[in-house]
């Protein structure tokens, strides 16, 4: 079949679609779409005729269709708008918009002065005059850059972050001018190297971090997440890859080093798409107190920033601490908490750093709000052996940060996001944390708070609609992205999931999400269909023992059989979400809901028995009384009724009565419970 031209990309029907020669990645759901609604260019090709040709013989939902809708506006970028939303009925792929008309060269263009290269250290004097100067507006504005469109929703749930989808290169200013004050930035501050070996790894990593946090409270300044710079400069990507891959147009780079008793610290302005060096400074200090030093690095890239794209007043002065011992265990912790929650140790090591900077330093506001999100971003340490664990002091935390701060948003974000696990009220919890965000726009804790806000309460949509916020925000942070697995769950879309999964090689855990949807959601010919190719990738990464154990449910579940004595063992001795799984092939009401547990964290089970698929409990166990139960506590009454206001379903307590509406809902997707 000939190519078709889509806007600047080119369609290959059936094989790829490319711009500019190079292979856009969508998934092959998305691309039998684009390919449908091609053929017929200006005409309407309705909802019912989509879900025919690019899921024959196959039930799915409606939103399945609009996610992978969303999926490919993205991918498509600039060309987005080709695809039109013909409300109620389906979508239209247009004709290609007219070319906009070429400037004449030379007329009616502003002249602009180049921003002159700079040596290191030249810059001091003049980032000084820079903070205390107003910046210049350029002779012109630059032309409006295009807005981002939400990442593909498509890529929900299960599987864990998609470094193979980048997002869309944006046009940034020209390496010859400054870009005009009205325009947003977006910018990375890699981790600063340091002279101290693995003993200071901490502290280049927490310096930016920390830079990170203040520097994205300046209006036109949008920041990358501290993960992901980390990722950024463990992956070694050079400044053009970094534009292209992500959408960056600024890097700041750096090193800092010990002199003598003293610290010195050099940083770069570097613009990613070209790779020039814009600006650069160096601070020194002579003594080894690292909370002065980091105040005046934010001033002097504060004032930088201010010049260059007209980012305004410098940022707000945080409530540090005078000691130097204080700021460095702070720092410490910081650097722990950036980890992901499957590296628990790192961050019981964090919370004993901020434990010792409030000892040292009781008003120390912003340690008491780190210790009190690390406690409630971490499930206060729920995993860890009663014994073990931390007192759950987050209230108590953050109102010492608040009394000390009253502006201090992680403080606030903990409070809310306690507030909401103690009392399940989610629009409550939202109106809060959309405050901070309005504030802050790239608040790392708001917006991972939210994403985890939407997940306890079952709302598929909303939290898609977060976890690409958050992407946009920290594209590389691995623990994060695995929680896309829910809204797929929920929507009961197998085929999302593993299309999804296919195409994301480098995601984190994803062999175990190929295997959950399996239990959750495949029919056994689907399984019989994945699990070969499954099989051979996991015996590249595990031992052959530990294959042997996961492959277990997924071959059973392939044959189709009944559940064995053992296997039933087997899954009620597992995870709840097993426990479930094991009541859909008969397992007893009795035993499931014993097994299942609920008293030690109600919030986060009722997350989970709200799942979908075979994820969540079969009709008739939701019309029992006993899991009715389950939900008669503040948290649950509170979910259930946002749940219903919100029309979802998967999960949800039933009356009798309703259980055989339910059941032929369920089989529909090919969820049939044995008897």
């Amino acid at each position: 079949m000939d190519d078709i031209r889509v806007g600047r990309h080119v369609l290959q029907p059936n094989r790829q679609l490319l711009l500019d020669g190079k292979r856009v990645t969508i998934g092959p759901r998305a691309l039998a779409i684009i390919g449908t609604l091609a053929a017929r260019r200006g005409e309407i090709v309705t909802k019912d005729e989509l879900f025919e040709a690019v899921w024959p013989d196959t039930i799915v939902e409606e939103n399945s269709l609009q996610v992978h809708i969303a999926s490919l506006r993205k991918a498509l970028g600039e060309d987005a708008g080709l695809i039109e939303t013909v409300r109620g009925v389906g979508y239209q792929l247009l004709d290609n918009p007219p070319e906009p008309l070429a400037a004449e060269p030379g007329k009616d263009e502003p002249a602009h002065e180049p921003v002159p290269q700079v040596a290191a250290g030249e810059e001091i004097a003049a980032g000084r005059e820079a903070a205390a100067e107003p910046a210049r507006a350029p002779a012109a504005a630059a032309p409006d850059r295009p807005q981002r469109r939400n990442l593909p929703l498509v890529l929900g749930a299960c599987a864990i972050v998609l470094l193979g989808l980048a997002l869309l290169v944006l046009p940034v200013f020209s390496s010859e001018q400054p870009a005009a004050a009205d325009v947003e930035q977006t910018l990375v501050i890699l981790p600063l190297a340091t002279d101290g070996g693995e003993q200071q790894a901490f502290l280049g990593s927490s310096l930016s971090s920390t830079l990170s946090s203040e520097l994205g409270q300046l209006p036109r300044i949008r920041m990358i997440a501290a993960t992901s710079a980390r990722a950024i400069a463990q992956d070694a990507l050079t400044p053009n890859e970094v534009a292209e891959r992500f959408g960056i147009d600024l890097l700041l780079e750096g090193e800092v080093r010990t002199r003598g008793e003293g610290l010195s610290a050099t940083v770069r302005l570097v613009e990613a798409a070209s790779a020039r060096q814009v600006w650069t400074d160096t601070v020194e200090i002579a003594s080894g107190n690292l909370g002065m030093l980091q105040g005046q690095l934010a001033q002097a890239i504060a004032a930088a920033l201010k010049a260059r794209v007209g980012a305004g007043a410098e940022p707000a002065k945080a409530i540090r601490t005078t000691d130097p011992e204080a700021y460095r265990a702070y720092l410490q912790g910081i650097y722990g908490l950036n980890f992901p929650l499957s590296e628990g140790d790192k961050r019981l090591e964090a919370y004993r750093h901020f434990s010792r900077a409030v000892e040292l330093d009781p008003v120390f506001a912003e340690a008491w709000a780190a210790r009190a999100y690390l406690l409630e971003a971490s499930f206060k340490f729920f995993f860890l052996p009663e014994r073990d664990r931390p007192a759950d002091t987050v209230m108590e935390d953050a109102e010492r940060a608040l009394a000390l701060d009253p502006d201090n948003m992680m403080a606030q974000v903990a409070a809310t996001w306690w507030t909401f696990t103690d009392s399940g009220k989610v629009e409550r919890a939202v109106a809060d944390l959309e405050a901070v965000l309005a504030r802050d726009p790239g608040n790392e804790a708001a917006a991972n708070a939210m994403r985890f806000i939407y997940f306890q309460a079952g709302d598929p949509e909303r939290m898609l609609e977060w976890e690409d916020r958050f992407y946009e925000v920290d594209p590389f942070n691995l623990n994060g992205a695995s929680r896309r697995q829910t809204p797929l769950l929920y929507m009961g879309d197998y085929e999302a999931l593993v299309d999804f999964l296919d195409e994301c090689e480098l995601c984190d855990l994803r062999m175990k999400h190929y295997l959950f949807g399996m239990g959750a959601l495949a029919t056994p010919e689907q399984i019989r269909r994945d699990l070969p190719r499954v099989e051979a990738m996991l015996r590249q990464e595990l031992p052959g023992e530990q294959v042997e154990r996961l492959l277990a449910v997924p071959r059973w579940l392939a044959t189709g059989e009944e559940m064995t004595p053992a296997m039933e063992q087997r899954l009620l001795d597992s995870s709840p979400y097993e426990a479930a799984l094991a009541a859909w092939f008969g397992a007893e009401a009795d035993v499931v809901f014993e097994k299942i547990g609920w008293e030690d964290a109600p919030y986060f089970w009722t997350s989970i028995m709200t799942a979908g698929g075979r994820y969540s409990l079969p009709p008739a166990m939701r019309a029992d009384p006993r899991f009715h139960a389950r939900f008669d506590n503040p948290i649950g009454r509170n979910v259930l009724a946002y749940r219903r206001k919100r029309g979802l379903k998967e999960g949800m307590p039933i009356e009798p009565g309703e259980v055989a509406a339910e059941e032929a809902r369920l089989a529909a997707r090919g969820l049939v419970p044995r008897r």
